[in-house]
């Protein structure tokens, strides 16, 4: 037997009184303080988080009351939960939650008079009175008098509530109660009245009302009424306001009728096989089903179109459609255009319920009147009817097209049903089908209330590509185009970019729907800019947007097919992370949201996870957060919330969009009703646990469904007294991750709608969630390798498996009781991949993820570098890019040995020397290229080598001299000019200007010699054949300071990844050159703490670039070589910390130094599949 412990009923006491407001919100109001207070109650009585968990969301829906005498709820559901956990019957969610939901209104309603209206303003009376000539005794007593009271009455109620449990609702609510608080209320205004005469003094100048004028709110007082004495108080009750949603809305016999939306048409079907509209009044009628706007006293006037479809034949005469005002309770009074199938010429005609003072007998019934006569079943007709200033209802009905119109006017002196009289605008139909257009609804000076043509519900734009259907419930949308892409850059309206988009409102902040993405069009890298795009967009302008984009990006070149992608502040479009892959048939529910930072985009997958980890644990849910300051888009832009396509088809299902309050905006059910037939369930399999099982499946055989037919998917954990729905699905198979180890069954039903047919449950099968996989590392050694992981909870062995692949053809090697492992059976030079299991006494994990390692006894390399080599300082260097015949270098080693220096595979010099010794050498150099190297090998044969790039400059085109003043006019390059005299040329101070002077189209090599200097420029190049070639590659730096996080000041958003290149050389800019330069990123990225702090130093989109002896310096990203094209990089020095070569390049790295300035990776290839290579390195230096 489980009793709570008197400390857990103080702590959660104490939990209520002191934080009932705990995480207040509108939306929520006292419900995470009723959580808080109870958990300590569930810890104790359920032993498994598990059970803690399942227990704890009984108390998450909504709830709010007075909180003082509120703590009598708290308790009593916490006596409840006692029962419940000791097996009591009848105690569920549904019961515990009624009873919360049952005493909230009450008991705000009695704390709020009795406590807040009556208790406090005695307490507060009497320490005005104490307060009196600024004594402190006042406030004193209100503090300790209304705690102490406080206090005890909330622990006195809570621990009552908590003995009495389910008994208390009738002592709180009950006919004693109800006397005991009117007695209570009584005596509290008598004591309060009292003390307000006594102590409050109001002079005022405003007297009694003679008159008041409700048309303008003016109070009308006569001037001989004022008296110099006299005391006037005025009370008012304002008239709450209530804003009415007008739309069509099902009434009536609800479950014969439906409702879809086709183009902007409404199609109506009442299937009743009997049915008859109401004959007299007070008679509801039999199964009659009605279409109606809600009630409203502006409603004044309703016209539509309407063609009858069918009538159903078994009803006779009685079926109809009904167009006019309706009461659906009470009297049930009408007024009329009918269309009923009695097939004569009274089929058409006005149908009311009569008014007839002259024949008692028929006073009250309903009947037609003229005009009559027969329906024309091909015509659709044009009707009206409207409420009158002299208190009567108009109705008008005429066949398209025709110049006659009917006429009939209800009067008081014929119809019950007069305007002053509560009724509701629109359709009554029984046993009937009808088509219906062009409902408008308006007030008495003619202002729209409701236009079925212009209702807020999403409309379609863009691509001419796009279509868009009905298929029962589901909204089908798809852009068959098979190329194409969404906008890539501020004011870029993109290439088949369809849209499927709400209309611009401000009220609106939150959307949700479930997708299940069905084909792609386009995929592998051209997908990159394709698929679906759930957000907010501008179709117009800067065609900014920010969306979850569901991409058909082939996971073989990448796994951020889901993620975010967005216009960033730069102005280009991209994605960022969370990224996963995106699976086909598989829906996923999506929710976006505006937050005063920006937009939130939440997503779950509701079938297979997007993730699952080394442990075999899964992952649904995610979210992406937009901030304004990433983004194009401002918190004033008006933006549409919807879906684009690009090349790719969706089901869209459960569309809803809200504003702030939660007010329905657009609901997809409105338009989109459940259509088709519920299948029957035949036969349903024995269920099927996966091998690594993270997972069950379940099977079935079923037969009839049509559209909207699908399979109700439920689960049992107790043998099969209790199931919980999971999930409903048109296949005959559903996967179920179940969360705890035990037995499950599974129960299929086939549902429609709200048409249920049979059921059928499965065979139980037995589920044990694996043990935690072990996380692995590996270290290498000579014919060997060793495996390490840290001990897994409950295993007594370990399993360790080797392959020589990473993904299959694994066998087990050994076995262990400890935390390693040492593979004797390697062979040295041989890539092997390793994983563990953990093993316990009658439970096994799945394999961990895998690790690779090679055995090796290490290797020696004709050159050494780093701490084991000697170390080369050089004195004295020409600069690289000279116009004299040679070039000079003096250099100095820490080590005695021999030297030798050759130029290309000409020998310059050799020799010996000891440490410190300095050296010279003077080298001639040819025109062009002079690949100088210098090789020292030390007395114990150690070998290592530097190599220095001279060029011999003898023509170039360009100056760029940052000491120098920009040229005022600048001089054409010509193709014939050989001198190599610097005063011949176009001189410029930035090296941007001097990229700018090459023609747009130029067509031949074009170089650009650098002088020595710092130049803190952002450059850009578009223009090909360019070669710039810097004097000195240490000397010669262009650098910027730009980073991902920082603000641009030219467009006031931040520059983003790519954005914050100090040289970017884009995709038309084939064929440039760079060498003997550094190319810098000066961003202090170790002393600054924005976030976003990768700072590209160089980034290439373009084909066929050449790299020689530049230096690239930063931290985080330094080198971005990308677009997928060819990039040759030749003796350079490569800086950075994280990721700092990365991109989609076709790159070599020829015996480059690459540099770590902290730890961290060195690559992040995004290398497209179609290729075979990416980045390759030859000869670096590490």
């Amino acid at each position: 037997m489980k009793k709570i412990s008197k400390k857990t009923l103080n702590s959660s006491f104490w939990r209520w009184w002191y934080g009932n407001l705990t995480c207040f919100s509108h939306e929520h109001m006292q419900t995470f303080g009723y959580m808080w207070s109870m958990l300590p109650i569930i810890k104790e009585l359920y032993p498994t988080r598990e059970e803690q968990s399942e227990k704890m969301t009984t108390y998450y829906p909504f709830f709010n009351t007075e909180p003082q005498i509120g703590s009598i709820v708290v308790g009593i559901t916490a006596g409840l939960e006692e029962a419940r956990a000791n097996g009591a019957e009848g105690i569920d969610d549904e019961m515990i939650n009624g009873i919360r939901a049952g005493l909230m209104g009450p008991l705000a309603g009695i704390g709020d008079s009795l406590i807040v209206g009556t208790y406090i303003p005695i307490l507060l009376g009497i320490a005005l009175g104490f307060a009196e000539g600024g004594s402190p005794l006042g406030p004193l007593f209100y503090i300790i008098v209304w705690n102490a009271t406080s206090i005890w009455f909330q622990k006195f109620v809570y621990f009552k509530g908590y003995e009495l449990g389910g008994s208390a609702v009738e002592l709180l609510v009950g006919q004693k109660a109800t006397a005991f608080r009117e007695s209570v209320l009584v005596m509290g205004q008598v004591i309060v009245g009292a003390m307000a005469a006594s102590w409050v003094s109001i002079s005022t100048n405003l007297v009694i009302a003679q008159s008041y004028d409700a048309e303008t709110g003016s109070v009308v007082v006569k001037g001989s009424s004022i008296t110099r004495s006299a005391k006037i108080v005025i009370s008012a009750k304002a008239v709450e306001d209530v804003k009415i949603t007008y739309s069509l809305k099902a009434y009536g016999d609800t479950d014969d009728v439906s409702v879809t939306q086709q183009d902007e048409k409404l199609i109506i079907n009442q299937s009743a096989a009997k049915s008859k509209m109401t004959a007299k009044k007070g008679d509801k009628g039999n199964n009659v089903s009605y279409v109606l706007f809600p009630e409203s006293k502006d409603a004044s006037k309703m016209t539509l179109k309407l063609k009858v479809d069918s009538f159903v034949s078994d009803n006779g005469k009685y079926s109809g459609v009904y167009v006019g005002a309706f009461q659906t309770a009470g009297d049930y009074l009408y007024n009329s255009v009918s269309f009923r199938s009695t097939g004569d010429g009274n089929a058409l005609s006005p149908y009311w319920i009569k008014h007839d003072t002259k024949t008692p007998a028929k006073d009250g019934n309903a009947g037609n009147g003229s005009p009559k006569m027969a329906i024309n079943q091909d015509a659709v007709y044009e009707i009206s009817i409207e409420k009158k200033k002299d208190n009567t209802y108009y109705a008008t009905f005429k066949e398209e097209g025709s110049d006659v119109i009917n006429e009939k006017t209800f009067k008081s002196s014929d119809s019950y049903l007069l305007p002053d009289t509560a009724a509701q605008f629109g359709i009554a139909i029984n046993s009937a089908g009808a088509t219906v257009s062009d409902v408008v609804l308006t007030d008495d000076e003619g202002n729209v209330l409701y236009d079925q043509n212009n209702v807020f519900k999403p409309k379609t734009s863009g691509s001419e590509a796009l279509k868009v259907s009905a298929l029962g419930s589901v909204m089908k949308a798809e852009e068959t185009s098979k190329e194409g892409y969404i906008s890539q850059k501020k004011g870029d309206a993109g290439s088949n970019t369809g849209y499927i988009l709400l209309p611009e409102n401000k009220d609106l902040v939150s959307m949700s729907m479930t997708l299940n993405i069905k084909d792609y069009y386009i995929t592998g890298s051209a997908a990159k800019r394709t698929g679906v795009f759930v957000g907010a967009f501008k179709t117009s302008d800067s065609m900014a947007f920010a969306s979850l984009g569901f991409r058909g990006y082939d996971k073989k070149v990448n796994t951020d097919a889901l993620s975010g992608y967005w216009m960033k502040s730069n102005g280009n479009s991209g994605n960022g992370s969370p990224k996963y892959e995106v699976e086909t048939n598989n829906k996923y529910n999506v929710t976006f949201t505006r937050t005063d930072a920006g937009y939130v985009a939440e997503f779950t997958s509701l079938g297979r996870p997007l993730q699952v980890d080394a442990n075999g644990v899964a992952k649904y849910s995610d979210k992406k957060e937009f901030r304004w300051k990433d983004m194009v888009l401002t918190a004033d832009d008006s933006v549409s919330y919807g879906i684009a396509l690009v090349g790719a088809g969706v089901e869209i299902t459960d569309w809803v969009a809200k504003d702030a309050a939660g007010n329905v905006l657009y609901n997809q059910k409105d338009y989109y009703k459940d259509a088709g037939a519920a299948p029957t369930v035949t036969a349903v399999n024995k269920p099927v646990v996966s091998d690594d099982r993270s997972s069950i499946t379940v099977s079935w055989n079923g037969e009839g469904a049509e559209l909207d037919g699908k399979y109700r998917v439920e689960v049992s954990t107790d043998n099969g007294a209790t199931y919980t729905e999971v999930d409903t699905t048109a296949e005959n198979s559903y996967t179920y991750s179940p969360e705890k180890t035990g037995s499950y069954r599974f129960r299929i039903t086939g549902i429609c709608g709200t048409e249920v047919k049979n059921s059928m449950e499965s065979e139980a099968v037995k589920f044990s969630l694996p043990m935690t996989a072990p996380e692995i590392s590996a270290k290498s050694g000579d014919a060997s390798n060793t495996i390490t992981w840290e001990p897994v909870p409950d295993a007594v062995s370990y399993k360790i498996y080797r392959s020589e692949s990473r993904n299959e053809g694994y066998t087990q090697i050994g076995t262990s009781t400890q935390g390693t492992y040492t593979d004797s059976t390697a062979q040295n030079e041989v890539p092997y991949f390793y994983r563990v299991t953990a093993v316990g006494t009658d439970n096994e994990s799945n394999q961990s993820a895998a690790v690779s390692i090679m055995a090796t006894k290490g290797h020696t390399g004709e050159y050494m570098f780093g701490s084991e080599a000697a170390v080369m300082k050089v004195v004295e260097k020409s600069n690289d890019t000279v116009i004299d015949k040679e070039a000079h270098i003096k250099w100095s080693y820490d080590k005695a040995g021999s030297y030798v220096v050759t130029s290309g595979s000409d020998k310059i010099m050799s020799g010996k020397t000891s440490a410190g010794d300095e050296i010279s050498a003077d080298i001639p150099l040819k025109s062009g290229r002079n690949e100088v190297k210098v090789e020292f090998t030390d007395e114990s044969g150690v070998k290592t080598y530097k190599k220095f790039n001279f060029v011999k400059l003898d023509k170039y085109d360009i100056v760029v001299d940052a000491n120098a003043a920009k040229s005022e006019a600048v001089q054409k390059i010509t193709r014939d000019e050989t001198s190599a005299d610097v005063s011949e040329k176009p001189v410029y101070a930035t090296i941007a200007d001097a990229i700018a002077s090459v023609p747009s189209d130029n067509k031949e090599q074009v170089v650009i010699y650098v002088k020595n200097g710092n130049y803190h420029e952002k450059v850009r190049i578009t223009t090909p054949y360019i070669t710039i070639i810097g004097e000195d590659s240490q000397k010669t730096v262009l650098e910027y300071d730009a980073a991902a996080g920082k603000t641009d000041p030219a467009t006031g958003n931040t520059y983003g990844t790519s954005g914050s290149a100090s040289l970017t050389i884009e995709a038309a800019a084939n064929n440039v050159t760079l060498e003997n330069i550094t190319v810098a990123n000066s961003f202090d990225y170790p002393k600054e703490t924005i976030e976003g702090k990768m700072a590209v130093a160089l980034l290439t989109r373009a084909d066929q670039l050449v790299f020689n002896n530049v230096r690239l310096t930063g931290w985080q990203d330094t080198l971005q070589a990308d677009g997928g094209k060819r990039q040759y990089f030749k003796n350079c020095y490569i800086e950075g910390c994280v990721d700092w070569i990365f991109g989609s390049a076709q790159a070599v790295f020829d015996d480059c130094d690459i540099v770590a300035n902290r730890d961290g990776y060195v690559t992040a290839a995004s290398t497209d599949s179609t290729r075979s290579t990416g980045y390759v390195f030859i000869n670096q230096d590490y």
